[in-house]
């Protein structure tokens, strides 16, 4: 958890659930391989997950972007209050995407 300041987890690997909480700063999530759930959410910021393998992943922005790339997911729940997802790059099996005012990119 981290207030007024960013998150940054790269080359990291687990079996168990991890989240990851933010307020008044950036996520960044590089080469995580996580099998079972993983939870991402900003207040303030955005979200940056790439080169990343995920059984679950939750993520959440209330104020910032989502940019998820170069990753795999069995199951993906991705949401933002006010700002854009973008997805493109990345093979999520099972999605469930949400913004109330924001742009979506698959």
């Amino acid at each position: 958890e981290s207030v007024n300041g960013d998150i940054k987890i790269s080359d990291f690997a687990t079996e168990t659930s991890t989240a990851f909480k933010g307020v008044n700063g950036d996520i960044s999530v590089s080469r995580l391989k996580n099998g079972s759930e993983t939870s991402v959410k900003t207040v303030s910021g955005d979200v940056e997950i790439s080169e990343s393998q995920f059984n679950s992943l939750l993520t959440q922005s209330i104020s910032g972007d989502v940019l998820i790339k170069e990753t795999a997911a069995e199951i993906a729940v991705i949401k933002t209050v006010s700002g854009d997802i973008d997805y493109t790059d990345s093979d999520i099996k099972n999605p469930t995407v949400k913004t109330v005012s924001g742009s979506i990119k698959k």
